[in-house]
């Protein structure tokens, strides 16, 4: 139902309002038409103001606030964002308005980098100097048919036995990104505790089932934090090694203190 409100002086009528109590995270969103009575209003007219009058003075603009004209008079949408408990008390935060995500990924590592290393050099050969696997496989035979060697009028051609590994650069290693995501008024500071450090199992992991890697563990990464109308979305990360683990002494001091 509408109803009129006065801001600087000015009457406007609040019209039908629509929105979403929260999304996956908690933050609502709202949809609210202002009815004002000339084009002047319609581009000067306060979102705070109008936010502040109809008892939501956390929500902020969240996008463009599009406006129609309506007979004499002209109609403002604004559109807000924010938190309900900050104008609600009472109304917290729930679990179920944190999202987790495991992302997994397959990407191409050095050969150096691989747990069988050695036992690749020795049986499809290593070239120390160009730092690749030799065209041709190793044959510890001397005799020329053992060695894939071919002889033709007399002649001796190297034919070998071509290495699949010949001219490739790398080979794919599994890994992962553990992200965890919610909305808060305040960042905490443990965010930022750590970070660059390794962790045996990220938090809340063992929501979504993520199990323990045997010979791998976690590396804390630097959260992402946006905002959104006066709700500050923060995403907690950490990265999955390879195998064998990220080396203790090399994580072993956070890289931001706060």
């Amino acid at each position: 139902m509408p109803f009129d409100i006065t801001v600087s002086g000015i009457h406007l009528v609040i019209g039908e309002i629509k929105g979403n109590a929260g999304d996956e995270h908690g933050i609502a969103s709202l949809s609210v038409p202002v009815d004002v009575p000339d084009l002047r209003t319609a581009f000067s007219l306060s979102p705070a103001a109008v936010a502040e009058a109809i008892g939501l003075g956390s929500f902020v603009l969240s996008k463009s606030r599009p406006f129609e004209q309506s007979g004499p008079r002209f109609i403002v949408t604004f559109n807000f964002e924010g938190l309900p408990g900050q104008d609600f008390p009472g109304i917290e935060d729930r679990p179920d308005q944190v999202t987790y995500e495991f992302d997994g990924e397959m990407g191409e590592s050095p050969w150096g980098e691989n747990p069988n290393f050695q036992a690749l050099k020795d049986k499809y050969g290593w070239d120390k100097e160009n730092k690749e696997f030799q065209e041709f496989l190793p044959d510890t035979d001397s005799s020329a048919d053992s060695q894939g060697l071919s002889q033709a009028d007399g002649i001796i051609t190297d034919l070998g036995n071509p290495s699949p590994l010949y001219q490739s650069e790398g080979w794919e290693k599994a890994g992962a990104t553990f992200t965890k995501t919610y909305a808060v008024a305040t960042v905490p500071s443990s965010v930022y505790d750590g970070i660059g450090t390794i962790v045996p199992y990220p938090p809340g992991a063992e929501n979504i089932g993520v199990p323990y890697f045997p010979g791998r563990n976690w590396l804390k990464l630097a959260p992402q934090i946006s905002l959104r109308g006066k709700a500050i979305l923060v995403t907690e990360r950490h990265r999955l090694s390879g195998p064998g683990g990220y080396v203790d002494l090399a994580y072993s001091t956070a890289q931001l203190t706060t």
